[in-house]
């Protein structure tokens, strides 16, 4: 049999480390997509009141102007 390069074999600490930086990263990239879809939500949110926001503002306008013809 040929034997294996000690670089090919790892130990269980060795695995185990590796795993446990797989998931630190796992979890993290999850938290930050997490975030990140949180904060498009609430950017979609303050269009949403904004874009109302305005349209109260161009409702009452109008109302204004036809109560000002009227008068």
């Amino acid at each position: 049999a040929t034997p294996v390069p000690d670089e090919a074999q790892q130990s269980p600490q060795q695995t185990s480390t590796l795993d446990d930086l797989a998931n630190k990263a796992r979890k993290m990239f999850d938290d930050v997509k997490e975030a990140f879809e949180h904060s498009e939500l609430n950017n979609a949110l303050e269009k949403t009141k904004t874009f109302i926001g305005q349209t109260g503002e161009n409702i009452r306008k109008e109302i204004e102007k036809l109560t000002d013809k009227n008068e």
